[in-house]
Formats: C-alpha cells, sequence, structure tokens
C-alpha cells in the first residue's frame, strides 16, 4: 500500500502524484481531526458528507462511520438502513451514489484505539477496461436505478471519467423507478454481479490503523469492509471532497 508520511516534505505533492498514479494513499501521522481536514483541504472544498442522512447525522464536516444500535443501524430519509451504521460487511461502492454530483474525493480517518482489525479492500476501475469488453460497454448506459433515476455507473466528466457504484443501493432502487420490467432488472442486476465479480479480480486488502487516513479518488476507485462485530468500537471519521479547478490533478 501506498503510504505517505503528513509531516515529511513536500507531503502534498506526493499525495497528488499517487493519487493520480495509484488512485489512492494511506495518510500516517494526522494526530487530530483538524489536522487531518487541514490536509485534505489541499484537495478541494470539503462538503457534507452524506445523502439523505436526517438530521444530526453529520457536521456538514466529518461523518463518524461507527456501528449504532447494537450492529442494526439507523434508516435514511427513504427508510433504508444506512450500512456504514450496521455491522455488516460493505460491497465495492463509491461514495455518493444517489448524489447528483459525488465528490471527487474520500477521506476515511481511523480515530478509535480498539485491537480491531476488520480487511478494507479498494479495487482501481481502470483495470476494468479491456478486462471484459461486453461489460465495459454497459457500464456506459444510463439503465441502473438510483434516487435519481436510471443512471450510467461510468461516465465521461468533462476530461475525466467517473465511476458510480453502490450494488445495495442499485437493489433498493430498482423496486421503486419506473419503467423497469423484470427481464430488463435480471440483465441489470446480473451485470451488477459481474462488475463485482472483477472489481474483486482487482482488489487490494489492509486493514485501516489509529490515526491513518485512506484518501481515494471517488470518481475512480471503488472500496469497501470486512463485516464488524455488533459491538464494534471502530470509528471512521468520513470526508467528502469537491475538487475545484485549482486542485484537479
Amino acid at each position: 500500500m501506498q503510504h505517505i508520511d503528513s509531516f515529511a516534505p513536500d507531503a502534498i505533492r506526493h499525495l497528488k502524484i499517487s493519487l493520480d498514479i495509484n488512485g489512492y494513499a494511506i495518510i500516517d501521522g494526522l494526530r487530530d481531526t483538524q489536522t487531518m481536514l487541514d490536509f485534505l483541504r489541499h484537495l478541494g472544498i470539503i462538503t457534507a458528507p452524506g445523502v439523505a442522512m436526517g438530521p444530526g447525522m453529520h457536521d456538514q464536516v466529518t461523518y463518524e462511520v461507527r456501528v449504532r444500535n447494537e450492529g442494526q443501524g439507523v434508516k435514511d430519509e427513504y427508510g433504508n438502513p444506512i450500512i456504514s451504521t450496521t455491522a455488516a460487511s460493505f460491497d465495492f461502492h463509491t461514495d455518493g451514489y444517489n448524489s447528483p454530483s459525488p465528490p471527487r474525493y474520500v477521506g476515511l480517518f481511523r480515530t478509535d484505539d480498539s485491537d480491531e482489525a476488520p480487511v478494507s479492500d479498494i479495487a482501481d476501475s481502470v483495470g476494468l477496461d479491456g478486462v471484459d469488453e461486453g461489460l465495459w460497454d454497459k457500464l456506459f448506459e444510463p439503465r441502473f436505478p438510483s434516487a435519481l433515476g436510471l443512471v450510467p455507473i461510468i461516465e465521461n466528466i468533462g476530461t475525466a471519467r467517473r465511476i458510480r457504484f453502490n450494488p445495495v443501493e442499485i437493489q433498493r432502487w430498482s423496486s421503486r423507478t419506473e419503467g423497469l420490467e423484470r427481464q430488463g432488472l435480471s440483465e441489470i442486476m446480473a451485470t451488477v454481479t459481474r462488475l463485482s465479480a472483477a472489481l474483486s479480480n482487482l482488489a487490494e486488502h489492509f486493514v485501516l490503523r489509529q490515526y491513518e487516513c485512506e484518501i481515494l479518488d471517488n470518481w475512480r476507485m471503488c472500496h469497501g469492509r470486512s463485516e464488524l462485530k455488533s459491538s464494534s468500537e471502530r470509528v471512521v471519521q468520513r470526508v467528502w471532497v469537491a475538487a475545484t479547478e485549482d486542485s484537479k490533478l
């Protein structure tokens, strides 16, 4: 894994290089939330870190990813369990699937001192190109259910390419999206399954430790996490960053 010491000379430059080449970096030595936020502001503007989460779930800057209600979690404004509040494992996904403007970067800063060691997973969508040509073409079609209607999984945004993917949300919104016939839905979910399998084949695995911050290019990288205990004390502060023209890589 690509680790960068936050106290090293040119740490910000090395971060941007790592994001450009690898799509992610792990930052060491960030001892508090403010230091972490100051570091992430070099990438762009920090935005509200959630969609339809309801009042009090975040402070518009950070959101605590932790198990709530003994692993059962809490529900969002649509009545669905917020997966990041449950003990369930996370499938490969990108953040902000139901947002009109998903964040460009995601910071995940672990703050607890427990000895829990769930496995974090990342997969680079760049590796999908050419792996499964039939699958690749389908990902550009606006046929995947979301709170926004039918959307593509991969689309070109200016000179950049963005992946928007969350199999749990696609399944949830499939029953609420008009115009989806049973056969069409079956084909969509088959494509989602193929994509999840392809991402698993590209996966890297690691354990995020206390005071480490995982920073991802959310337009490129998918991420996930293994299951937690219902009594888990693990706390990860999530931050979303929208890139500005000056900060784009």
